[in-house]
Order: structure tokens, then sequence, then C-alpha cells
């Protein structure tokens, strides 16, 4: 009887658990002041990350996880000091890599060939060239609103795509952003 009741508690403690995390609801619109990032990888669960100051001039951090079934959980919440005004440099940082003005990846492949060379087949004159193409399957989605403009870019790869093409400043401007991030909350280490 006693085994029948825990196994009762524990289905209905892990529904309530499961419960609690379908109504995470993540606001579809962006505060004034946010960067909203999306780490996807293909073999495990998706990050979001909010970055925000609120109605109270707060900047804020939640980290959230997302798993394939749609379930979302916050994981990790702060306030960000405004001590000093670390608070306004961190968004200032933010806006220094530009990231509120660059394109999106399709719209700069072109950028990542190489060695363009004119190859001749069988009468015919075509352009050839090197290009590399990276499978490891992180993708960050990248949300922005501030300074009066929204800009929204996906970027595949960009850690390993700016190793070999440092310059392509849409990905320098990425991977700065990137670097920012897991220097500040120590998330994502490469």
């Amino acid at each position: 009887m006693k085994l029948l009741i825990f196994i009762i508690a524990t289905f209905f403690a892990i529904n309530a658990a499961i419960s609690q995390k379908k109504n995470i609801k993540i606001p579809d619109s962006l505060h004034s002041k946010e960067i909203r990032i999306t780490k996807s990888e293909y073999w495990a669960k998706t990050d979001i990350l909010r970055i925000f100051f609120d109605q109270n001039s707060e900047l804020k951090y939640e980290l959230y996880k997302k798993d394939k079934q749609d379930s979302i959980e916050l994981i990790d919440t702060k306030v960000l000091s405004g001590k000093e005004g670390f608070d306004q440099k961190f968004w200032l940082k933010v806006l220094m890599t530009d990231i509120h003005h660059i394109a999106d990846y399709k719209d700069v492949q072109y950028k990542f060939k190489k060695n363009n060379q004119l190859v001749r087949i069988k009468n015919s004159w075509f352009i050839s060239n090197d290009q590399s193409v990276i499978m490891d399957g992180v993708e960050y989605q990248i949300e922005i609103n501030g300074e009066e403009k929204y800009n929204t870019v996906s970027y595949s790869n960009p850690d390993s795509y700016f190793k070999l093409y440092s310059e392509v400043d849409e990905l320098k401007s990425v991977t700065d952003l990137l670097s920012l991030i897991r220097d500040e909350f120590g998330i994502w280490k490469k």
C-alpha cells in the first residue's frame, strides 16, 4: 500500500513539474532594449538567453532551456548590477558589436568563397572556388531591439566559420557578441 501511495505521489509530483515547465511563456515581443539569443544544437536542448531592461530600468538576465517537446524551464535569472554603470556599460558593449546592423547569414554567404578561378569544361567557362561547409550543428538566432532599431539574424557555426573567414565583418560581430556573453555570464564556453 505504501508503495502504491509513493508511486501515485511521485506521478503527481512529476506531472506538476512538467506542467510548470510548459506554463513558462517567453513574451513574443521584445522590450525597447533587449537582446535575445537562441542557441540550438541539433542533438541537444535549446538555450534561450534574454538580457533586457525592464520597466524599472533594471538590466535582467534570464536563461531558459527548451527540450524537444517544447517544454521550457527557467534555469537562471538575475538582475545585473547598476553599480558604477555596469548595466549601461554592458548594453553599450552589446551595441559595439554592431549586431543590430548586420545582415543575416544567408545574405553574406557569398563572402565565404576563396580562390576564385575560371575553369573551362567542354568549351564552356565556369567560375570555380573553394567554400567550406561546417556541420558542427550549432546555430544562433539573435534578436535585438535597441537604439530605435530592431534586427534579427541567424548564424550557423559562427565560431568555426570565423576561424576560416576572419575577414567577414558579420562573423566578427557575431563572435564578438558571443565572446562578450561567454565572458560575462560563463555560459556557452567553447
